[in-house]
């Protein structure tokens, strides 16, 4: 797998969660007719990772209902792991299990995702984190659940969504997809599969007004060097927010040593496609966003 730099979509949606497999008294997780038990060692002691609280972990490992161990992961020389947690999620013969393991308090967990269908714990490669935290669980197009990862610019919350292949037990991202949001189709950058990045502005939320008389320039693409327009907004006017586009990439975490794939994007390269005076078009820049009245969030 090589890096590459992909095209995203974005959305003005709200995602459901997919309800999460909840662990049985038993202490195992019950998962397409098997029983998963996570164990940890701590400073050479074993126990079930929760009875920590999954601190200062040496070495976790995953056995089945046999007492085999599907999957075990030491933690790097004098680098415990600061938490291990395992939960799964899923329906019908499409299950998930899923382990967050964070390596340092500064660092963002890194999932392992397995398909646990078979008679073994199948991996979905490569094991992925998430620039921003955790991954949350999200309801994807045609059924079934993918993987949230939430970026942020400051303006809002922007969702890369990464889905499940089951044939090859990939992870990547969504691929693009035509979107009714959009009065004019999307460039694509050549023939590379594409993610689609949702951002979520509430309905509850009132579209943007203008603070101020502002002069945006409205651009017939996504692109700095495609026409573009310039546009008198009148303090007070309501701005649609009609979609939006960023590049999104999907790389090897170089300076750790798991073998491990990130997912982030570049904050400043955020698109918004919106409507200003009975006119579309792209604007881009923190200049526009705050030109449209765009709440500025600090966390």
């Amino acid at each position: 797998m090589t890096p590459v730099l992909l095209p995203v979509f974005l959305a003005v949606t709200l995602l459901q969660q997919a309800a999460d497999t909840r662990p049985p008294h038993d202490g195992a997780l019950h998962l397409a007719g098997h029983a998963y038990r996570l164990s940890c060692t701590f400073e050479g002691e074993s126990a079930p990772c929760a009875a920590k609280g999954g601190v200062s972990v040496d070495h976790f490992e995953i056995r089945d209902e046999t007492g085999r161990v599907q999957f075990e992961k030491d933690a790097p020389p004098d680098k415990p792991f600061s938490y291990v947690g395992m939960w799964g999620t899923g329906s019908g013969t499409r299950w998930i299990l899923e382990v967050d393991v964070t390596a340092e308090d500064s660092e963002p967990p890194v999932s392992y995702i397995f398909d646990p269908a078979h008679s073994r714990l199948v991996p979905f490669n490569p094991p992925v984190t998430c620039a921003s935290g955790r991954f949350s669980t999200v309801s994807v197009a045609g059924g079934g659940t993918g993987l949230g990862c939430a970026l942020g610019n400051h303006y809002f919350t922007l969702l890369v969504i990464l889905t499940y292949d089951y044939d090859h037990h990939r992870i990547e991202l969504t691929p693009q997809r035509e979107n009714g949001y959009f009065a004019e189709p999307v460039m694509e950058l050549g023939s590379e599969r594409a993610g689609r990045l949702l951002f979520n502005y509430p309905d509850e939320i009132p579209a943007p007004k203008a603070p101020a008389p502002a002069e945006l320039e409205l651009y017939s693409q996504h692109d700095d060097h495609a026409p573009y327009a310039k546009v008198q907004v009148s303090e007070g006017e309501t701005i649609k927010l009609l979609g939006g586009w960023s590049p999104v990439s999907m790389t090897p975490v170089e300076k750790t040593s798991a073998k491990h794939w990130g997912v982030g994007f570049d904050p400043t390269s955020v698109w918004l496609y919106v409507e200003v005076s009975g006119r579309k078009g792209w604007i881009r820049g923190e200049g526009s966003f705050r030109a449209i009245g765009l709440p500025v969030h600090t966390n």
